[in-house]
């Protein structure tokens, strides 16, 4: 089991899908038990934290590399 947690931001960056489809998956039980928490008392509840492991169980491999998204992240400047 992987000790890395991951936001549902960075799934989506990483992976290509939408944060809300992260959401999707906790709240429809496609997530196990342990697999996720939510983090914080921010202002609409805080953040959503998956295991690495439980995402690539879900969506495989990611499609983008840190390389990748941060490429994107200067065309986006």
């Amino acid at each position: 089991m992987s000790d890395k947690w991951l936001t549902t931001s960075e799934i989506a960056d990483k992976w290509g899908i939408y944060s809300s489809t992260v959401r999707w998956a906790i709240k429809n039980n496609r997530l196990q038990e342990g697999e996720y928490k939510k983090s914080g008392y921010g202002p609409y509840g805080g953040v959503w934290l998956i295991r690495e492991d439980a995402v690539r169980r879900l969506w495989g491999k990611p499609k983008f590399s840190q390389a990748d998204i941060s490429e994107q992240l200067k065309q986006r400047r």
